[in-house]
């Protein structure tokens, strides 16, 4: 099953891939640094918009035991739909360097919207029809985008907002004729004034969507922060190559979500000795690093390389957290890690240095894997004693 998982996503991710890296690095040689800084950002606000709606759906749609479940969470779902509107509005009516970008915010919550559904049926179609069939729509769409972006004449700043909610769109609607029966289920909840909603998931969901909500919109304002002490060529190349690099994230989470493989990394005893080991490898490379002579784009590839190193086996503790999920863990584990990295990197985010995101990224990161160690521990030596 993981292989062909694997092979899956591996064909979907390569080609949903080519399509977002190209657009994104198509922005960064088309744009002007700031209208470049601004996209970047404004996909990041997107994934919090996401992270709300979906309440981590993809994940949490393979543990449903049968299709009355799913059609339950997704109609559960929708209706964080229409309490999403607030975030756009209140980035356009707040945050002064947004408030001139009205259409792409519109743009970008649709996006969103498509998106975070596309997540929990996604997972669905994983449990009922295997890898293929969940991810050939995203690989389609992908295809086809791909095509667009070879024939668009000229760019815009505009563009890469239609370019990207369009591939979200589309990938939405391919999946949902795939399963016809979902989108019947769901609007059958939503009729008689949703007397058939499960209020309980409702309100599961807008918990662990209000948490992710919190979570990442401390980094946005990060981010934001740090975007306006630093220049703008700065800002679009670390946030091109963060882009990059979550891609590669979200690949690796994709193949083992479901999978033990995370449970029994982070169950390992020696695992918080290597994540601690790496970080203080990374903290050490950064600190070489401070003179390090290359251009900015060059200095942010080779600081999320070496960010990487524990970045990627930390983040694995987010898998560990679905498959033994548990709300007051779950809320902990989403909080605690980038409050911590906040306290250690804030005087560097002040400052405007160039690796400020990435120390505090490293710190939330190795601080969330070991959180999801401990955690694994814990549960380890309650099993031995029930047992």
């Amino acid at each position: 099953m993981l292989t062909s998982r694997a092979a899956a996503i591996g064909l979907a991710t390569l080609v949903r891939a080519v399509f977002l890296l190209t657009l994104s690095a198509q922005v960064y040689v088309s744009l002007s640094s700031d209208q470049a800084a601004s996209f970047y950002q404004l996909v990041f606000f997107q994934a919090i918009i996401i992270a709300f709606l979906s309440a981590s759906g993809f994940f949490r749609a393979q543990e449903l035991p049968d299709d009355n479940a799913a059609i339950s969470y997704l109609s559960a779902n929708m209706g964080l739909v229409i309490p999403s509107t607030i975030l756009p509005l209140f980035l356009a009516f707040f945050i002064d360097a947004y408030s001139d970008l009205g259409l792409e915010l519109v743009l970008i919550w649709l996006g969103a919207a498509a998106a975070a559904l596309t997540a929990p049926v996604t997972g669905v179609v994983l449990r009922r029809h295997g890898p293929f069939a969940a991810f050939m729509p995203a690989l389609v769409a992908a295809g086809l985008m791909i095509v667009v972006l070879v024939l668009l004449p000229e760019w815009s700043p505009l563009t890469p907002y239609i370019v990207l909610v369009s591939f979200q769109g589309l990938s939405f609607l391919i999946l949902i004729l795939r399963t016809p029966w979902l989108a019947i289920g769901v609007l059958r909840s939503w009729g008689r004034s949703g007397s058939r909603l499960n209020f309980g998931l409702l309100k599961q969901n807008g918990i662990v969507g209000a948490v992710n909500l919190v979570n990442l919109l401390m980094i946005f304002f990060v981010r934001h922060l740090w975007e306006m002490r630093t220049t703008p060529e700065t800002v679009a190349a670390v946030f091109l190559v963060m882009r990059y690099s979550d891609t590669g994230i979200q690949v690796l989470h994709q193949v083992f979500s479901g999978h033990i493989f995370a449970v029994r990394l982070m169950e390992r005893r020696s695992t918080p000795l290597l994540l601690f080991s790496g970080g203080c490898l990374v903290a050490f490379a950064f600190v070489g690093l401070q003179n390090f002579p290359g251009s900015p784009i060059a200095t942010a590839l080779l600081a999320q390389c070496i960010l990487d190193i524990v970045r990627y086996p930390a983040s694995l503790g987010f898998l560990f957290q679905m498959q033994r999920f548990d709300m007051r863990r779950y809320i902990r584990f989403t909080l605690v890690p980038p409050l911590v990295g906040f306290a250690c990197a804030g005087a560097l985010v002040f400052a405007g240095n160039f690796f400020a995101i990435y120390v505090l990224g490293g710190i939330s990161a190795l601080v969330g894997g070991l959180m999801s160690a401990g955690d694994a521990r814990v549960l380890c030596k309650e099993r031995a004693h029930g047992e």
